[in-house]
């Protein structure tokens, strides 16, 4: 099965640098990746997990919205 305690910490490590540095989408990923590793050792934290990348994924796409539209109205298109 492998080491999923050390997987957990990875991904954990890795939305947070993601958080860090903006990086939203990669945040999400992580996230998913998170909960594929916590759904075989701690189920409660696994749909904490996916509920924080359901939340953050709305904020991405608002985010890339909202950059279409301003990049869209700079342009007159």
């Amino acid at each position: 099965m492998g080491d999923m305690d050390g997987s957990v910490e990875a991904f954990e490590a890795l939305v947070e640098i993601a958080r860090e540095h903006g990086q939203g989408e990669r945040a999400v990923r992580g996230l998913l990746y998170l909960a594929s590793a916590l759904f075989w050792v701690d189920h409660e934290r696994c749909l904490a997990a996916v509920d924080r990348a359901v939340e953050t994924s709305a904020r991405v796409a608002d985010d890339r919205c909202a950059r279409t539209r301003s990049a869209t109205a700079d342009t007159g298109t």
